[in-house]
């Protein structure tokens, strides 16, 4: 008889239909926090009111602590959400409304679930620290979910069957896992840990979501995270996808509803326990008992945006936690050690606050700002304080960008040229161009003539191998034209070791073979971007640009910004980035040229420019800016110093025995085929004596 009772027992589960009943009634009723847990036993609602309308989005349910408007007391309807973003601080039990969430699809409303995680640690760590005391605390889960690896039960670590579906736990970084089967139900562990694309598939996001399209408005996608960097942050943007909800609290003294802001957080001094919350209507400052006592009285949350019509985005910064689980002291007390740490900064505006990071350090300039500084002095006709001509040359799929840049002491510079050659970098009449131009010759101010004497030229692009051929003929022919890439690490230095790209079938190198330098692109853009930074400040390191250029020329040159990324190795860095469909063919040319340089005056700077100093005679006057006329003194010779008429003689009788320099030739100034240097090499091999 028993036997037959537990079989009817058992079919009448079977055949019962699903309870009705929302994620936030499904908590209070079944579920049960574990021993492990701060406050264990039954859950409360009243505990974390903010936590229930957040679960009747998920339930798809009508909720009463959701208002259209403030004034507005009707039930809010959620029957049209299908993706729940949660953007939180940390310490508020968002978690805990996740894992309601999956508790309650698993009960009630069976369907296959996916939960994504940023590593496979991080999900094997989530159930057994999270999932696994959760069912074994909750009755409702254990009677359907086996423990893993009980004999029989047919579920691991990363796989959790019950009646109706299956609970699969995936790897943010692996494609097969986000796009094998179709689910139900989604949740999207701290996507802001999550790689950006999934083996050049998409972002993780996208293919977990298209995993549910099958199920249209009966799935449910819900992404909980903290927020990191601005313009980097996957729940952010949820966030701003969706209503955009906040949650209203009354005040105290007055009833006015309003969300918490920080900026209304004041305190005396340094005694952190004095921190209160001022009304913004009143002006009283409450502390925090009040506040989550009186306060959370009738409090409800309420959306701030339209929306994309799908999404409940819900911002929940630490400020609303309970009493005792995040004091306000404490967290005043890490915002003042904050104010001189910008680590900690941002770790208070993410983890408190619930905020991505937006980085304020520094005054961008525009492009027409720089522009607004260009210099009447024609393109290649070099000023006289330019000494090393150097270019970079930027690939694209139908085009070459050519920038050549005259350095000199302090590094000074002058922008010289700046063109596009049209054309495939696959038509070697392409290249011939880029070569015409890398040839042609500059005119100094000092009435010599200059050449470029380094060229650096990507090779990041789909035409490698093209620019390999181009630079070893240069190579051969004698010229420092340079294939390079662009170095990923943000530590990188400015220009890398070579490393030869050519092998024999031995695998020996080919003598004379094209070499390969990686640019750490990061330092240089950073060198540049302060110096386009000093706006009228000539001298040492300043950018000159010549009027001819366009002003498509300075939108690329300001077309990057700088925004915080996380590094595989878990440490953030600021690193430039393009805006997708934003051309920036400019800025990689000066920098391409900037490296050139580099490679000019690695071994002594300042023995290069001395050599050129030689050549261009810097220090007479500049060719190309009129003498300014002497005021009368009406003084006559006579009346001068005799000591200043002594020295005008003497410096007029050099300057008459000097002999005329010789025009420079067709090779860079320190080619041993410069005939300059040919006296110099005599005198050498006669020490030595060689040819005597």
């Amino acid at each position: 008889m028993a036997a037959r009772a537990a079989f009817i027992r058992k079919l009448q589960e079977a055949i019962r239909p699903d309870e009705r009943i929302s994620v936030a009634e499904w908590a209070e009723k079944h579920r049960i926090l574990p021993s492990s847990s701060p406050e264990p036993g039954k859950w409360r609602n009243s505990r974390t009111p903010y936590l229930v309308g957040i679960m009747d989005a998920l339930s798809g349910s009508t909720s009463a602590v959701t208002r259209y408007a403030h004034d507005d007391d009707r039930l809010f309807s959620n029957a049209w959400v299908v993706e729940v973003a949660q953007m939180k601080g940390h310490q508020i039990g968002g978690s805990s409304a996740g894992e309601n969430f999956l508790g309650h699809a698993i009960t009630t409303a069976a369907g296959n679930i996916l939960v994504v995680f940023p590593t496979k640690h991080a999900g094997e760590k989530w159930e057994m620290d999270r999932f696994e005391p959760m069912r074994a605390s909750t009755p409702a889960l254990r009677r359907l979910i086996r423990q893993a690896g009980a004999k029989g039960g047919d579920n691991t670590k990363l796989r959790k069957r019950f009646p109706g579906g299956m609970l699969n736990i995936a790897i943010a970084g692996r494609a097969n896992a986000l796009k094998s089967t179709s689910v139900r139900y989604v949740a999207l562990e701290e996507p802001d840990e999550y790689v950006q694309n999934v083996q050049d598939q998409g972002s993780p996001i996208g293919l977990a979501r298209n995993r549910t399209s099958n199920f249209g408005r009966r799935a449910k996608i819900f992404a909980n995270g903290t927020p990191t960097l601005d313009g980097s942050s996957h729940i952010a943007k949820l966030h701003d996808t969706g209503d955009q909800r906040k949650y209203f609290v009354h005040c105290p003294e007055c009833r006015h509803p309003q969300f918490f802001d920080w900026k209304n957080f004041k305190w005396r001094d340094d005694d952190f326990n004095t921190v209160m919350c001022y009304c913004v209507d009143c002006g009283a400052g409450s502390p925090e008992h009040a506040w989550k006592t009186r306060g959370y009285g009738g409090a409800y949350w309420m959306p701030t945006a339209s929306g994309d019509g799908r999404t409940a985005s819900f911002h929940l910064p630490s400020m609303y936690a309970p009493i005792g689980w995040r004091p306000w002291s404490e967290m005043a007390a890490a915002w003042h050690k904050a104010q001189s740490d910008t680590e900690a900064m941002i770790e208070f505006t993410n983890n408190a606050l619930g905020l991505p990071y937006k980085d304020t350090v520094g005054t961008d300039v525009k492009a027409e700002q720089i522009q607004a500084r260009a210099e009447n002095y024609a393109p290649m006709t070099c000023p006289l304080g330019g000494l090393i001509a150097c270019a970079g040359v930027d690939v694209q799929d139908n085009r070459l960008a050519v920038t050549i840049r005259a350095y000199g002491r302090g590094e000074e510079s002058w922008g010289l040229f700046h063109d596009e050659v049209y054309g495939s970098p696959s038509d070697s009449s392409t290249w011939k161009k880029v070569e015409d131009i890398l040839l042609m010759p500059i005119r100094h101010a000092s009435g010599q003539m200059m050449r470029v004497e380094a060229a650096c030229i990507d090779t990041g692009g789909h035409y490698t191998h093209d620019v390999y051929a181009f630079c070893k003929t240069a190579q051969a022919r004698g010229r420092h034209w340079l294939a390079i890439r662009g170095a990923k690490p943000v530590d990188a230095p400015i220009l890398g070791k070579p490393k030869t790209q050519q092998f024999n079938w031995q695998g020996q190198p080919v003598p004379g073979g094209v070499q390969l330098r990686n640019v750490g692109t990061q330092a240089i853009k950073n060198r540049l971007d302060f110096r386009l930074r000093e706006i009228s400040k000539h001298g040492a390191g300043f950018m000159h640009f010549p009027m001819a250029y366009p002003p498509d020329y300075y939108a690329q040159l300001r077309a990057e910004k700088r925004v915080w990324i996380k590094q595989a190795s878990g440490k953030r860095a600021r690193m430039w980035e393009c805006p997708s469909g934003v051309r920036n063919e400019a800025w990689d040319c000066e920098v391409y040229a900037y490296a050139a340089f580099a490679y000019m005056t690695s071994a002594n700077a300042d023995v290069a420019f001395a050599l050129r100093e030689r050549i261009f005679h810097v220090g007479q006057q500049d060719l190309f800016i009129e003498p300014a006329a002497s005021a009368p003194t009406g003084e006559s010779e006579v009346e001068r110093s005799h000591d200043v008429a002594a020295a005008e003689r003497f410096e007029q009788a050099v300057a008459e025995n000097v002999p005329a320099t010789p025009a420079l030739p067709d090779v860079s100034p320190l080619s041993p085929l410069n005939p300059l240097r040919a006296g110099r090499r005599r005198r050498r091999m006669a020490s030595r004596g060689i040819g005597t």
